[in-house]
């Protein structure tokens, strides 16, 4: 009988070769993960830059109409005043007071182009109108005793008014027709005004 002989042990070479192997593929796996992520990283790039972008120009125009809207000027507001009237001259206690009040002399004092048309009732032969909210400025009143309420001034058969009249600052009509403007102005220039006319 011949002697046993012990098998083969794998040699050196043979496990070199397949731990190489191993080593190789896992490496190349790796290595393909690695530059997967890292063309992922890239690719995000850009998609990043654009948030980061698209935030920065909208809080940039959110300061700039911060900007704006602090240096619009603020609207000055209108100071007004309030106008009391007291009117005179009236003999008889009934019927209205009608005042028209102007503050362009192209219109005085012109039917229907005032600024305001004012009436009140005779209270003991007196009456008083007040007006308020009247911005700072130039104006002038024409005003009537309108007796019987027509709404219009009475005229007798030659043309001369039959009801008492008169204007700011009691001018009176000349020759050439009712005072201007200028001569019947007067001024709001504080909170409360108050001016006479003597109707006659």
């Amino acid at each position: 009988m011949g002697r046993l002989r012990k098998p083969h042990s794998p040699t050196p070479i043979g496990i070199i070769f397949f731990t190489s192997d191993i080593i190789n593929s896992d490496w190349q796996k790796a290595t393909r993960l690695a530059q997967g992520n890292q063309r992922r990283t890239f690719l995000d790039v850009p998609y990043k830059l654009k948030i980061i972008g698209t935030l920065i120009l909208s809080l940039l125009f959110i300061f700039e109409q911060i900007d704006a809207d602090e240096a619009k000027p603020e609207k000055s507001k209108t100071i007004t005043g309030t106008l009391i009237i007291e009117f005179s001259g009236l003999n008889k206690n009934k019927g209205k007071v009608l005042a028209g009040l102007y503050n362009d002399s192209k219109k005085f004092p012109k039917e229907n182009k005032a600024l305001r048309n004012l009436n009140a009732a005779l209270v003991n032969k007196k009456c008083i109108i007040k007006t308020t909210d009247l911005p700072y400025g130039d104006y002038a009143i024409a005003a009537m005793h309108d007796e019987n309420e027509s709404g219009n001034m009475d005229f007798n058969f030659i043309g001369l008014p039959t009801e008492v009249y008169g204007f700011s600052n009691n001018k009176r009509p000349g020759l050439l027709g009712p005072p201007n403007f200028k001569a019947c102005m007067f001024k709001i220039d504080k909170p409360v005004v108050k001016i006479k006319i003597n109707l006659k």
